[in-house]
């Protein structure tokens, strides 16, 4: 004890009590990251339709039927048509800058949610390599303690073999 005491480097009783106690605690699935499912709160392109799509529609309707009136159309089924298909053109436009808007949108988010979750397994994946290193070095310290108690245990019974021999020899020298 007092030799092992001046020689800590190779560990102590308490570091192979604690190296027992983290291989007991240790689970590598505590290093996997636990994510939330992909969310977003615009859920369809009606969530991206410009704010005053109805007065675009409108404004549309006006000017296809002040120009059908200036081109003498009238109200008659000619300009019903343009002012139709006009507007009709209209709606189409606005929806696939909504859906583009949409599909950017989600594509930024689900990006971050992503990176968000890389940067969580990476943490993690350091923490466990911090931890797997820790037990290493307790594991070392363990299996010195352990090579230094069964020399210590071999010495003494080397001594107490010897000493025995040592006896026996005076023994039988007297006799």
């Amino acid at each position: 004890d007092e030799y092992y005491r001046q020689n800590e480097s190779i560990g102590r009783a308490d570091d192979v009590t604690k190296y027992r106690g983290l291989v007991d605690t240790y689970d590598p699935n505590e290093f996997v990251y636990d994510y939330e499912d992909f969310d977003t709160d615009k859920y369809n392109v009606d969530d991206y339709y410009a704010a005053n799509r109805q007065a675009i529609i409108d404004k549309t309707s006006d000017q296809l039927q002040s120009t059908a009136a200036g081109a003498g159309i009238g109200r008659g089924t000619g300009a019903a048509n343009q002012i139709a298909t006009g507007v009709a053109n209209k709606n189409e436009e606005l929806y696939r800058d909504a859906l583009q808007a949409m599909n950017q949108d989600r594509n930024f988010a689900y990006n971050l949610w992503n990176a968000k979750i890389q940067h969580g397994q990476n943490r993690l994946n350091q923490i466990r390599s911090a931890t797997e290193a820790q037990m290493q070095m307790y594991g070392n310290l363990a299996q010195d303690y352990q090579q230094w108690n069964q020399d210590k245990a071999q010495a003494y019974m080397d001594l107490e073999k010897e000493k025995m021999n040592n006896q026996l020899s005076l023994t039988l020298a007297s006799i």
